[in-house]
């Protein structure tokens, strides 16, 4: 059966419930990352692609930010809303970089608490937006 977004959350709230040292505390900040990130790109799928050098996490991030509503009255909210979420993305992907990259740095429970917390934040939000739909034009 394939893997889907919500797995990588039961996961890391798996690793989080099951272990306490520093590398299940990494592993659920990575977890909580991609669980969140995987819920939110359906979200950006009917949004006009943009061709940026960047990577596929910035870009998908980048066309939340340049569209414009096609219908302000029934859509900008729904709008500010993603962007709201990529603004939280980005934190949680920063912090994901630290525990995957940055051995040096300490991680610690509260780091990996925060991460489950985030997720669990915009795949919440996201729930309450509905099904993913077209609501923008490129500017």
């Amino acid at each position: 059966m394939p893997v889907q977004s919500d797995d990588f959350l039961e996961f890391a709230r798996w690793i989080y419930l099951e272990r306490h040292d520093e590398i299940a505390f990494r592993n659920v900040i990575s977890r909580a990352y991609y669980a969140a990130y995987l819920t939110f790109r359906p979200y950006v799928d009917p949004l006009p692609k943009i061709d940026i050098p960047a990577g596929e996490h910035e870009k998908l991030f980048r066309r939340v930010e340049v569209v414009q509503a096609v219908d302000p009255i029934n859509d900008a909210e729904y709008l500010k809303e993603l962007k709201n979420i990529v603004t939280i993305l980005r934190i949680m992907r920063k912090k994901r970089a630290v525990a995957d990259y940055e051995m040096g740095r300490t991680i610690n429970k509260f780091d990996s608490q925060n991460a489950l917390h985030q997720a669990e934040k915009i795949i919440s939000l996201l729930s309450q937006l509905g099904k993913p739909r077209p609501v923008a034009s490129s500017t």
